[in-house]
Formats: C-alpha cells, sequence, structure tokens
C-alpha cells in the first residue's frame, strides 16, 4: 500500500542518513578599530558573531571583507582571535580579524560587512522524512529489528534536498524517506 506503519517491518521507502560536506558563508557586520599600531598594510577590525558560530569560526582562517554598499571595495584577511562579548546579555562572539590594506583605504570606523567561509560535515535526511519541522521534529528510523521507530532530531538548515540534523541521528542509519507516509495506529488498530 505505500504505507509504513510504526512496529512493522520497514519496506522499502527508507533511505540512509548520509554524511556530506558543505560549505556555509558566515555573515557579521563590524568596523575597523583604531590603528595605533599599524604594521604595513594590516589594519586590526572586530565583529560579533553568534556566540553558536564559535566552534566553526578559528584563529588564521581566511576572511574577505567588504566596505559599506556607497564605498565599494573588497579586502582579504584572516581571524586573528576569537572572544565571548563582556557585559552583554547575549553573550556575542567578538572576532577580530587582520586585513590587508595596501592602499590605505579602511579608516578607523568604517563599517565592513565580514565573510568567513567554513567548510564542514553535516548529516543529511530527505526534507520529507522529518515530520512536525516547526514543533516537535521527528523522524521514523529503522531499528535493529527492521521496525520502525519514532525519534525527536534536531534540525538545521534545509536546502531542496537536504534537511540538517544536528543531533538524534547517526551516519548511516536508515530512516523513512516519507514521515508522512508513516501512520500512527494505536494497539487496538485506531489511527
Amino acid at each position: 500500500s505505500g504505507v509504513c506503519e510504526p512496529g512493522r517491518p520497514a519496506g522499502p521507502l527508507t533511505q540512509k542518513v548520509l554524511a556530506e560536506r558543505s560549505t556555509r558563508v558566515l555573515r557579521a557586520s563590524g568596523v575597523v578599530v583604531d590603528k595605533p599600531a599599524r604594521q604595513g598594510n594590516r589594519v586590526p577590525a572586530c565583529a560579533g558573531f553568534p556566540k553558536g558560530w564559535a566552534a566553526l569560526i578559528a584563529p588564521g582562517m581566511p576572511v574577505e571583507a567588504r566596505l559599506h554598499p556607497s564605498n565599494p571595495g573588497t579586502f582579504a584577511g584572516k581571524v586573528l582571535s576569537l572572544a565571548m562579548g563582556e557585559g552583554s546579555p547575549s553573550k556575542t562572539l567578538q572576532v577580530c580579524f587582520e586585513l590587508r590594506d595596501a592602499k590605505g583605504r579602511l579608516k578607523p570606523g568604517d563599517y565592513i560587512e565580514f565573510l568567513v567561509r567554513v567548510s564542514q560535515r553535516r548529516l543529511c535526511v530527505p526534507p520529507g522524512a522529518v515530520v512536525h519541522p516547526q514543533q516537535s521534529p521527528e523522524v521514523f528510523v529503522v531499528s535493529g529489528h527492521g521496525r520502525l521507530e519514532p525519534r525527536a532530531v534536531e534540525i538545521g538548515q534545509a536546502d531542496e534536498d537536504c534537511l540538517e540534523v544536528l543531533s538524534g541521528l547517526r551516519e548511516g542509519e536508515l530512516v523513512a524517506a516519507s514521515g508522512e507516509d508513516v501512520s500512527w495506529r494505536g494497539p487496538d488498530g485506531t489511527r
């Protein structure tokens, strides 16, 4: 019938949880700081990033910086340091950069958009595999006995053919490819 039931053997409507490498662009706005110790063409700048990105950004990573649209220009650089913002209730991640500015165009106080590209491995399931993605997301996993079992998951970003799973699954597990096709029946057979 094409419909799977929890507790019944899983059929051909399953798919493996896959891990894929993806590149994500982290964006934040910041400013060029005072240049008391400008060395050559290196200019210090800082920006506040969401604290959840702390595990993705590390000193030495390359960065691209863009001036405000009314003053176009792009500058390459690298991450110098990371620190949790003090005295801020949100505890933003303070990231400091060193930008190369051979022509001396950057001035203290210039507004800059920072782009940090991070390559990360993520677990993916078909978007249809997740039931109730806005409330209490869960998927149906094929258990060791070949039966479908519901499992809560934490979901991340979505694209056309991948819904990122942040927690609740492991690479290689089998899930129902379409969670909506899994019908719930109580012990007495009612829905």
